[in-house]
């Protein structure tokens, strides 16, 4: 996915902020930022019906044990990941402040 930035959620089914952050997502450029998706906590029919009625503009995954570890397995949920266009990441997010879609907003700019 290099070559834009990548913002990447880590979030639940049964998690309100995000699915707030879902829904917020498609008002980004995705000629700018690429979205990653992983669900965890969650059974794959549940993911499958929030997708499905959200439809965000984010590629989803169901998380492993595996790919979790993999991002140091996230404190909270949802965790936000924000990686530049060479794949390294530039700042975490975690949990949902009230400020968190604007931070997002302002890190993204920082990329531009």
């Amino acid at each position: 996915m290099k070559g834009k930035p990548v913002l990447v959620e880590v979030w639940a089914t049964w998690c309100p902020p995000c699915l707030a952050t879902l829904e917020w997502s498609k008002k980004l450029d995705s000629k700018k930022v690429k979205l990653v998706g992983i669900a965890v906590e969650s059974q794959r029919k549940d993911i499958d019906a929030v997708v499905d009625k959200m439809k965000p503009p984010a590629r989803m995954v169901v998380g492993s044990r595996e790919l979790l570890d993999a991002f140091a397995a996230p404190p909270s949920i949802p965790t936000l990941f924000l990686a530049d266009a060479n794949g390294k990441i530039v700042k975490v997010f975690y949990g949902a402040p009230p400020t968190l879609h604007a931070d997002i907003q302002r890190e993204l700019a920082k990329l531009e």
